[in-house]
């Protein structure tokens, strides 16, 4: 009986040992089934974090060149305003009565005889352009100043004497006109020029110091003897240059979204200029000689 019931007490725990075993590989089994199904949700949660960076990289990509093509529009935008000042060209009208040749206004000195291009003037020199013409105007200014006699200098209005004028007082009209034509023709070329995106801090380093070319020749004007035939075209040009100077002293304080209208004024402006004083040029070439 002893060995009996050892038997059947062995037969049961090898029962129970199988059981155990059974459950044990169940709960293995089950839990790689678990981690093998979390390696998957994993995979699959990189594989959509990995689509969501790379939708994100291509979105900042066309945004970034959204914003370069914006940026080149706006570069290339400023820059055709600022070419534009140099596009409009006035040809002068030839004179049909004269004997000798008139001096060819500055702004059509300014192609190139060889190709038929325009001369690209930096800003540098377009200032010191502007510089020559107040040391000349001025030694022009200065000589007057010591040929005059002590009574008051004639007037140019229409109520002035009528009596002829001196060769040399016409001379110097003509030559501080011619000045100031080269300085408003390089004015011009200077800002076409100007590297880089167009600011209202690099446009006026070419615009004041043709403002004060302008100021010179204004005040030169006022005090110069014009021949009969020149003074009416003399009274357009001093009105001109009056009404640039007043609008060209904007440039300071200037806030850059006015910086397009402004360059297009500039340009109208300047070639009116260049019209009136290419008009003055030649009634006074034509009373030069008489």
């Amino acid at each position: 009986m002893e060995a009996e019931e050892r038997a059947r007490v062995e037969a049961e725990k090898q029962a129970r040992a199988k059981a155990e075993a059974q459950a044990l590989a169940e709960a293995q089994a089950e839990a790689a089934r678990a981690r093998s199904e979390a390696e998957e949700r994993a995979r699959i949660e990189a594989e959509e974090h990995a689509r969501a960076d790379a939708r994100a990289s291509e979105l900042a990509e066309a945004r970034a060149l959204a914003d370069a093509e914006e940026r080149d529009e706006a570069h290339a935008a400023a820059q055709a305003q600022a070419v534009a000042v140099a596009d409009a060209e006035v040809q002068p009208e030839p004179d049909a009565d004269a004997d000798t040749p008139l001096r060819a206004p500055a702004h059509a000195r300014l192609r190139n005889e060889t190709d038929g291009g325009r001369r690209r003037i930096r800003p540098g020199v377009a200032i010191a352009a502007c510089i020559l013409l107040v040391v000349a105007v001025g030694a022009v200014v200065l000589g007057s100043i010591h040929r005059a006699p002590s009574a008051p200098s004639p007037s140019h209005s229409t109520t002035a004497s009528t009596a002829p004028t001196s060769g040399a007082a016409i001379s110097q009209v003509r030559s501080a006109t011619d000045e100031v034509a080269s300085a408003t023709s390089g004015a011009r070329a200077g800002l076409a020029s100007l590297s880089g995106f167009p600011t209202p801090d690099n446009v006026a380093t070419v615009i004041n110091p043709y403002v004060a070319s302008l100021r010179l020749y204004e005040a030169f004007m006022s005090d110069a003897t014009v021949p009969v035939a020149a003074r009416s075209a003399a009274s357009t040009a001093e009105a001109q240059v009056r009404q640039d100077v007043s609008f060209l002293e904007t440039i300071d304080g200037l806030p850059p979204i006015g910086l397009g209208a402004f360059l297009q004024q500039f340009a109208t402006d300047t070639t009116q200029l260049q019209t009136s004083l290419t008009a003055l040029e030649q009634d006074l070439g034509s009373a030069a000689k008489g």
